[in-house]
């Protein structure tokens, strides 16, 4: 018999570590889908309202092309309060009103422990 890599208390047990960090610098920040376009360029759908902790940190990471690029900063989402899909065509707003351009999602799976933290790479 294959036992699961986590019990359901370690499994909650890190989502409440993962939520308290962000929870102690939380940011609110603002995802609307891309919608498609029209003549005046391109358009989204209503904005969803998150909590997540904004990171400002120049790192080298890949984009969702595998192209190595440079990200200025990365928005983590915590379990439970994350965008259900995300791409670089959406748009997110910041708690200061920018809207940098997203160059990767990055979403770790874990089917068999349910643990799926959302990071979103910004430029």
């Amino acid at each position: 018999m294959v036992e699961p890599l986590l019990d359901a208390s370690v499994k909650q047990a890190i989502r409440d570590v993962v939520n308290g960090a962000v929870a102690s610098m939380p940011s609110t920040v603002t995802v609307r889908h891309k919608a498609g376009h029209d003549r005046y360029g391109e358009t989204y759908g209503p904005p969803e309202t998150y909590t997540a902790m904004v990171q400002y940190k120049v790192q080298e990471i890949r984009d969702m092309a595998g192209a190595q690029t440079v990200a200025m900063g990365s928005a983590i989402f915590p379990f439970g309060n994350a965008p259900a899909t995300m791409t670089p065509e959406d748009q997110l707003t910041l708690s200061d009103g920018s809207t940098p351009r997203i160059v990767a999602v990055q979403r770790d799976a874990d089917p068999v422990n349910g643990v799926t933290p959302l990071t979103v790479y910004f430029a």
